[in-house]
């Protein structure tokens, strides 16, 4: 499957240089207009931002404001001042990280051990206390004093006191002892972590400062706790010296692991977003700007001179999108037509200029709020009128299609706000279903009327849903009043212009056309008579069947008043315009043909000088298709002989009919022209006759390019016997009436 979906991109791409030079263009044009709505809809915002910065340097802190200053989107930039004050904050919350080093304590209370295994031995030896003191220092030198280990011993409780001392010995160990540490005042709450050096089984906790011992202090601090809880003063001051004696710094302040930490926790903050929001003034003319004003004026312009990359790519992905949605939807099954380069150009020009317009509204800096939001902007762009033309240019269904299309066009103007969309899509309908029905060009100033009412109805429920307060309700009425005028106003004076520059057969041109006193159509009155009544019978037949069947009525009637153009120039050549014999008596059945077939390509010819619309243009194209010219056939089949005459040879060489009408016409061609040549006709003459000559066509293949079906030709058939028996209707032979004068003489 892949691979053929890429051989058929490949194949198209190789393609490409061979195709007809219109469809270069067309796929020029669509890329083009491809990229103008990328550019609009996300360069132009931001380009727009980035003149404005050439402009911020007006503002200058303390001094007053030039002009006023408003946000035109709603911009988030991150508040670098609130951000280092957050960044300051968790760094502070860390607690500092002290680390107990473990061979420290064991160190000393392996000493204190030893201490006690000594003191023990020399007491049990002898009770003098110069000679404990003696052995002692023999084996730790300088520990105790003479004078202290008398204290000890003068004490008494001795074996307590000394079990005292280790206890608390341990207990200061574990707590942390520090010294020469300046007082942290860098946290909050005086709390720090301490961790273990070397025994991972021990998690890291948090404890106060104030908990740590600090060497300085501690004999001091024991002291107190120990007389606090009642132990005697004097064996309080051995047990306090003793715990002194052995006590080191086992705790130390890391800085290094500190300042990490801090900068990992730093790392996971959340920068601070400040929001600018869309209409927000933000310097006020002629007020000092404050440093609140400077910082968000600041934030404004970094926004305004940074383009966003995701923005961009959004943007054309959503314009993609678009388009794709819009071959989708503007495919034949879909919409009923099939466009024509013409129209493609026309609805890729609808949206550029609406999407244009859009923008230029969008970027106004201007308070306009009516009903709040962004429902301004909507209700100033002309949608109706782009679809007004959409209705009538090409036809109703795909009318609704591009509105639909160039509303959804808006999001990306309005930070998605549904609302703009809303009312630009019900406008747009409005604006499709106005002009439906029209002919005349009287008709557009009837629609113009019941589009602005329907656009103010349309602007008061879209400021029901945004509970907009009843005081603005006439105001809202007002804008839809107005939009609805300028998008009739509008439609008036450019539609006469594209229908012009696009040849595009509208009911009112179809109208003007119609008119039986043309020059064109006068000049055949005057040099083809027969084919003047044969046309005006023929746009009654073709007008009739195509109402009947749900094609285009008015667009028959004009293509059947002008299929025949060709023959004004070579009247005297076609039976109903001959009165003194027949020229083809003289001429060769070749000759004859070439003669008759000429008629087409002349009225192709007339038509594109004078300028009719394309759909009349494929009518007198197409009314004879590619069919056999039977009566100079069976000519040369008599001459010649069936070996030496090719069909071909004597058939018209047009397309068969594509449209219904230009099939329909083709049928009311031979039915009217056939039908002269029926005697004594009636209704069930007429309808064994146009059903055979319908029959005909379809098995002569003249059909096969059309949309019509059985039924429709069973319905015309009934449509062209009802206005044929019209025409043969009996009359009474009316006696005639002898004058007085008569009367007299006979008598």
């Amino acid at each position: 499957m892949k691979r053929k979906i890429s051989g058929k991109i490949i194949s198209s791409i190789r393609a490409f240089p061979s195709k007809p030079l219109g469809d270069k263009l067309l796929f020029f044009f669509i890329m083009a207009s491809f990229l103008t709505h990328v550019f609009l809809l996300s360069f132009t915002p931001q380009f727009s931002a980035i003149f404005s910065k050439l402009r911020l340097s007006d503002f200058r802190t303390g001094e007053a404001a030039p002009r006023d200053l408003f946000v035109d989107k709603d911009i988030t930039f991150i508040d670098e001042d609130a951000t280092t004050l957050r960044k300051e904050a968790v760094a502070g919350l860390i607690s500092p990280i002290f680390v107990i080093n473990g061979d420290i304590s064991q160190k000393s209370i392996h000493d204190f051990t030893d201490f006690l295994t000594s003191f023990a031995d020399a007491r049990t030896r002898s009770s003098s206390a110069e000679k404990i003191y003696l052995e002692i220092q023999a084996k730790q030198p300088g520990l105790f004093s003479q004078n202290q280990i008398g204290e000890i011993l003068d004490a008494g409780n001795v074996l307590p006191n000394l079990n005292e001392s280790r206890i608390m010995l341990e207990s200061v160990f574990a707590s942390g002892v520090i010294s020469n540490v300046t007082p942290l005042t860098d946290s909050p709450h005086d709390t720090v972590e301490i961790i273990l050096a070397g025994d991972e089984s021990i998690n890291p906790f948090i404890a106060p400062y104030t908990s740590m011992v600090k060497l300085e202090s501690l004999r001091t601090d024991i002291l107190q706790s120990l007389t606090e809880r009642g132990i005697e003063e004097r064996n309080a001051q051995v047990i306090s010296d003793i715990v002194a004696t052995f006590a080191r710094e086992n705790a130390f302040y890391d800085v290094v692991l500190t300042e990490e930490r801090r900068k990992e926790a730093v790392k996971g903050v959340n920068p601070v977003i400040g929001a600018l929001i869309k209409g927000e003034r933000i310097a006020q003319s002629g007020v000092q700007v404050t440093e609140t004003n400077a910082k968000k004026i600041d934030a404004f312009g970094e926004y305004s001179t940074s383009i966003s990359l995701n923005m961009l790519f959004g943007t054309a992905l959503f314009v993609l999108i678009l388009y794709l949605l819009g071959f989708i939807l503007l495919s034949p099954p879909v919409s009923a037509a099939k466009l024509d380069r013409h129209q493609v150009y026309l609805i890729l020009g609808i949206a550029v200029i609406y999407s244009a317009l859009s923008v230029v509204l969008a970027q106004t800096t201007v308070p306009t709020t009516v009903l709040g939001l962004d429902m301004p902007m909507a209700g100033f762009l002309p949608t109706a009128f782009m679809t007004m033309l959409a209705a009538i240019l090409i036809n109703q269904r795909s009318s609704i299609i591009i509105g639909l299309l160039i509303s959804l066009g808006l999001l990306p103007l309005t930070n998605m706000d549904p609302f703009p969309t809303l009312f630009a899509f019900f406008s747009a309908v409005a604006g499709t279903v106005v002009v439906i029905g029209a002919q005349k060009r009287l008709d557009l100033i009837r629609a113009t009327v019941l589009l602005a009412l329907a656009n103010s109805i349309i602007m008061a429920a879209m400021g029901v849903l945004q509970n907009v307060a009843i005081s603005l309700f006439l105001s809202s009425l007002a804008w839809g009043l107005v939009n609805g005028f300028v998008c009739g106003i509008l439609n008036l004076g450019l539609l006469p212009f594209l229908e012009h520059l696009l040849n595009v057969a509208t009911p009112f041109r179809l109208m003007e056309l119609s008119d039986l006193n043309s020059p064109i159509l006068k000049r055949m009155l005057t040099l083809a008579p027969g084919t003047y009544g044969h046309s005006v019978a023929v746009a009654n037949l073709a007008e009739s069947a195509c109402r009947d069947i749900g094609a285009k009525p008015l667009l028959a009637r004009v293509g059947a008043y002008y299929h025949d153009i060709g023959k004004i120039d070579q009247a005297e050549y076609f039976v109903e315009n001959q009165t003194e014999g027949n020229k083809h008596d003289d001429l060769k059945p070749s000759l004859s043909v070439a003669v008759i077939k000429s008629h087409v390509k002349i009225g192709v010819e007339k038509a594109k000088e004078l300028g009719l619309p394309k759909d009349v243009l494929n009518i007198i194209a197409q009314h004879h298709g590619s069919g056999l010219i039977s009566y100079f056939y069976v000519q040369a089949l008599k001459d010649k002989g069936k070996n030496q005459v090719s069909p071909g040879d004597y058939s018209y060489s047009g397309t068969p009919p594509v449209s219904r009408e230009a099939a329909v016409i083709m049928l009311a061609d031979t039915v009217e022209a056939a039908s002269r040549t029926i005697k004594n006709p009636n209704v069930a003459k007429l309808e064994k006759f146009v059903w055979k000559t319908i029959i005909d066509k379809f098995t002569s293949q003249q059909m096969n390019n059309c949309d019509i079906t059985f039924r429709d030709l069973e319905i015309i058939k009934r449509s062209f016997v009802h206005i044929l028996a019209g025409n043969f209707h009996s009359r009474i032979d009316y006696p005639e009436v002898e004058t007085k004068g008569k009367q007299e003489k006979s008598g």
